[in-house]
């Protein structure tokens, strides 16, 4: 089994390395001896993953006990890409635990996850900006699943914001009766 858990750590496009209790590399995965440009192997890794002369603060195996898993999310490269680390414990018979850490680049998910805060937030201010009365519907299977309506929504139709939120079907029970098919087929 040795073997086979030897051959996931290569296959992996993560970084992976098994450090001991002193710091020091007992394993870098390809990923990681490719991103290093060497195997590290034996080096201390806080020196050789991340150019520092003392052992990382954010480590997660600092704070770990045997059988207990840890995850942080870090900034520790000089190019600025974030990580998500995860480390568990490794235990031997006859000495102290090592640590297995699996680096994972969540750079491009964080900035996603940025730019799509920073535009709901535009959105909304916009939203509040305008006079007219703006709603939107989000319609999901062919049920409403939320809407958001504008502050002129008061003046147009006689109910609030909080109004619309405490009923979502509120928008459609205000649609002409006529017209209901009309906007379902639109929706669809």
């Amino acid at each position: 089994s040795a073997s086979l858990y030897h051959s996931i750590l290569e296959a992996m496009p993560e970084m992976a390395y098994i450090r001991d209790c002193h710091n020091r590399l007992e394993y870098v995965n390809p990923a990681i001896a490719h991103q290093l440009r060497r195997d590290a192997t034996g080096e201390l890794c806080h020196r050789a993953i991340y150019r520092r002369d003392q052992p990382c603060p954010w480590c997660p195996c600092a704070h770990s006990i045997p059988d207990d898993s840890k995850c942080c999310e870090t900034t520790p490269t000089l190019d600025g890409r974030t990580f998500h680390i995860a480390c568990t414990p490794i235990l031997h018979a006859n000495r102290p635990a090592s640590h297995l850490l699996i680096m994972r680049d969540i750079t491009a998910r964080q900035q996603a996850e940025q730019a799509l805060q920073e535009s709901e937030a535009r959105y909304k201010r916009l939203v509040a900006s305008v006079t007219d009365y703006i709603y939107s519907v989000k319609i999901k299977e062919g049920k409403v699943v939320s809407t958001i309506h504008g502050e002129g929504c008061i003046a147009v139709t006689g109910y609030s914001t909080a109004d619309y939120a405490q009923d979502p079907d509120l928008w459609f029970k205000m649609v002409h009766a006529d017209d209901r098919d009309k906007v379902l087929d639109q929706a669809r």
